[in-house]
C-alpha cells in the first residue's frame, strides 16, 4: 500500500497543482482540506501518527 505524503503541506501542493487544475477544482480541494482538518485534525491512527498530516495551508 502506498500512502500520500506531503511534508510541505497543502499550500505547497496547491501551488504545484495550480497550473494543472481549474480554480474551481482547487477551491473544492481547499474546502475538503478544511473539512478534514476540522473533523479529524485531533485524531490519530492506530499506530500513533496523525490522521490529518501537514495541514499548513493559506
Amino acid at each position: 500500500m502506498q500512502s500520500f505524503a506531503a511534508k510541505e503541506g497543502w499550500s505547497a501542493l496547491r501551488a504545484r497543482w495550480a497550473d494543472l487544475l481549474p480554480e474551481a477544482d482547487l477551491t473544492v480541494l481547499d474546502e475538503t482540506v478544511a473539512f478534514a482538518e476540522l473533523w479529524h485534525g485531533d485524531q490519530a491512527r492506530p499506530a500513533g501518527e496523525p490522521y490529518v498530516e501537514s495541514i499548513c495551508w493559506k
